[in-house]
């Protein structure tokens, strides 16, 4: 059952409400910011889908329904009613090839709201909140480090990530980024990693800084960059370039 429509998706950072243009493609469940797919802004991979749940209520909003996903991170939707939600849950159950549920009565209960995700003042997340458990990698803007936070029980959810408890923090010298002119450049990459949302790459979970430093704090991945490797081949193999776009697709 092919569907396209508009609905509101909650972020996986900063869990605002976003108006998206939904869209049930071939392998995946797309989402972008027009209706002319020219602005994507993430997907799901039907098959990562495990299950698709109707919720009574979800922090205060009617006719949400969540796509569970085998990355342990569920994509939490709201149509414009009961009947847009059924059928919103009927194609993608379709297409994932899970039970059609017809009924638009059936809902289930939304799961509890970690305090970390409620509407009160968070305290800012600083450099003291995270135990450093080694290092990891050297470079000429800082280093990257191994590290554990100390006061949540939230855990990278990269499925490439064999170690779910601990992040990577990567610590960037200002003095450096600022004596080589590359102040802009690392805004942009903070901007693009708080952006991306997607299964196959590493995520941004929190950004904050210092008098000294900048610190990004990101799923820990083993194999390092592909960049590291792409300088070190200059060029991968065909069946090697096939597997990495074919990830990104």
């Amino acid at each position: 059952m092919a569907k396209a429509g508009f609905v509101y998706k909650e972020g996986a950072q900063i869990l605002s409400w976003k108006k998206r243009y939904l869209v049930i493609e071939r392998d995946k469940l797309s989402y972008y910011v027009r209706e002319n797919k020219k602005d994507k802004k993430g997907e799901i991979l039907i098959r990562t889908i495990k299950d698709v749940k109707r919720f009574r209520e979800y922090k205060g909003r009617r006719y949400v329904f969540g796509v569970v996903t085998t990355t342990g991170r569920t994509y939490y939707i709201q149509g414009s009613d009961d009947e847009n939600v059924t059928t919103w849950v009927n194609a993608i159950n379709e297409a994932t090839g899970n039970k059609v549920i017809s009924n638009p009565t059936v809902v289930t209960e939304a799961p509890p709201v970690p305090v970390e995700q409620m509407n009160v003042p968070a305290r800012k997340v600083t450099a003291d909140d995270f135990d450093t458990v080694s290092v990891i990698g050297r470079g000429g803007f800082g280093r990257v480090l191994l590290v554990k936070k100390k006061d949540t029980k939230k855990v990278c959810t990269s499925p490439f990530s064999v170690h779910s408890q601990v992040y990577a923090m990567k610590v960037l010298k200002k003095s450096v980024i600022a004596a080589r002119g590359e102040i802009e450049h690392t805004r942009t990459e903070k901007s693009v990693l708080s952006k991306i949302d997607h299964p196959f790459l590493a995520r941004l979970y929190f950004s904050f800084q210092n008098a000294e430093n900048l610190y990004l704090i990101m799923d820990f991945i083993n194999g390092g960059e592909l960049f590291h490797h792409l300088s070190q081949q200059k060029r991968f193999r065909y069946e090697r370039q096939v597997i990495l776009f074919t990830q990104l697709q």
